[in-house]
């Protein structure tokens, strides 16, 4: 991949990430690389191994939480800079909407190489690999009450207004204890700093990965019988 964005001066991010705008997704998180970083690893982990995800969802034949997980991958990308990813995903998105298999099929491996390359550049951020997010918690999160509640804080985010701070504290306490506990706090940290992009951003992510606990408990519905 070409590198297409420069951080600040001394930086090696661009030399890492050569799928990435660096220097628009510093900018956008108000010149702050050390977060910059952060978002990235936790990118890797929440979604290093979407293609993998989406691949085996369309296996499946569900198309529509495909376009859901193609949709979430597109913005949180987007919203990071991750330009070789949003630059398929924005073609998947309009490719699963329009019903163009032979165009999906072509992209998915754009997209698992992409990926790829990124988790690999991470990997020279740290001393160990960032690990992918396992659906696997001390407790499954209370999706009646968890799934509204993310909806609208997205919501807000989107309209910047500081009404997202009063359902923070209730989302955190809903989430404590599960797997997504890590995005949670990225998200309450971005809020209180009022970054709503990165907020915005860390919300998305946790919406898809609820996707996947009500995909699981689903099929453990279908397995077990009404």
């Amino acid at each position: 991949m070409t590198g297409c964005g420069s951080g600040e001066p001394g930086s090696d991010l661009p030399r890492l990430f050569s799928g990435s705008d660096v220097a628009k997704g510093i900018a956008a998180l108000r010149g702050d690389e050390k977060l910059y970083r952060k978002l990235i690893n936790e990118f890797i982990r929440s979604h290093g191994e979407d293609d993998a995800r989406i691949g085996a969802v369309l296996a499946a034949g569900d198309g529509g939480k495909a376009s859901k997980m193609v949709h979430a991958l597109r913005g949180v990308a987007g919203n990071l800079a991750v330009s070789e990813v949003y630059r398929i995903t924005t073609q998947l998105d309009g490719a699963l909407r329009h019903g163009r298999p032979e165009v999906v099929e072509r992209l998915l491996p754009q997209l698992t190489e992409a990926l790829a390359q990124i988790r690999s550049d991470a990997q020279l951020l740290r001393d160990e690999p960032p690990p992918v997010m396992s659906l696997g918690s001390v407790r499954t999160p209370d999706l009646a009450e968890v799934v509204p509640l993310l909806e609208k804080l997205v919501a807000l985010l989107r309209q910047r207004r500081m009404a997202v701070l009063d359902l923070l504290p209730r989302l955190a306490e809903l989430l404590a204890g599960t797997s997504l506990e890590p995005e949670m706090l990225l998200l309450l940290e971005a809020a209180e700093r009022l970054e709503f992009v990165v907020a915005r951003s860390m919300a998305e992510t946790l919406m898809s990965r609820l996707a996947e606990f009500e995909s699981r408990e689903t099929e453990d519905y279908w397995r077990s019988g009404p």
